[in-house]
């Protein structure tokens, strides 16, 4: 004896894509959040470390076996890495902070068929 109800999801022929434009919209639940853009906090930490490289380099006094130019450049390597690292970390810390404000919401998936060629 056979199911005289249709199955609900017809069988598709081996190599032929199914028209997109008379599928269905379907619904799906999506998660939405903010994050923080890694690079600006990068180039403000290294902007933090580049300006203590600065004022480390004329708050103490001048030292007789290096030039000025010399401990800038020293400490300008140094600082730069720290004040890079403390973006990072800064931005990681805030992206946490943003990560637990994230929300569930319906989202209705479209199939646009492509752009017909002119």
């Amino acid at each position: 004896m056979t199911d005289p109800t249709p199955d609900p999801t017809p069988a598709r022929a081996e190599g032929v894509t199914p028209d997109p434009a008379r599928e269905p919209a379907r619904l799906a639940s999506v998660r939405v959040r903010r994050t923080p853009r890694l690079a600006s906090f990068l180039v403000a930490g290294l902007g933090f470390g580049v300006v203590l490289a600065l004022v480390a380099t004329f708050a103490f006094p001048p030292n007789e076996e290096f030039a000025t130019s010399q401990v800038f450049g020293f400490l300008l390597l140094i600082g730069a890495v720290i004040g890079t690292a403390l973006g990072a970390v800064v931005a990681l810390i805030v992206g946490r902070v943003l990560d637990g404000r994230a929300r569930e919401v319906a989202a209705e998936r479209e199939n646009t068929p492509p752009a017909a060629d002119s």
